[in-house]
């Protein structure tokens, strides 16, 4: 009975452990997207093959579209013809 009472004290402890780090891994999750979101030049995050997954505020300006739109387009979408590649 002595051994399920110190199991379950760690497994408390442990849970308070994972707690902690989840709340300070959000806080620093939240911190990188303001930095993302409100930086002043403009970001584009792309996937392996320049499909667009975020997009700043910055970037929304320069290029006059809303990041809703931004979002699941290729990137090669938003260069002109004469300056790809």
């Amino acid at each position: 009975m002595e051994e399920l009472h110190i199991a379950q004290e760690e497994l408390q402890q442990q849970n308070e452990e994972l707690i902690a780090t989840r709340q300070e891994l959000e806080q620093q999750r939240q911190r990188y997207q303001d930095l993302f979101e409100f930086a002043p030049e403009g970001y584009l995050v792309t996937d392996t093959l320049g499909v667009i997954s975020q997009a700043n505020h910055a970037i929304e300006i320069m290029l006059g579209v809303r990041s809703e739109r931004l979002v699941g387009k290729p990137l090669i979408v938003f260069i002109p013809e004469n300056e790809r590649y």
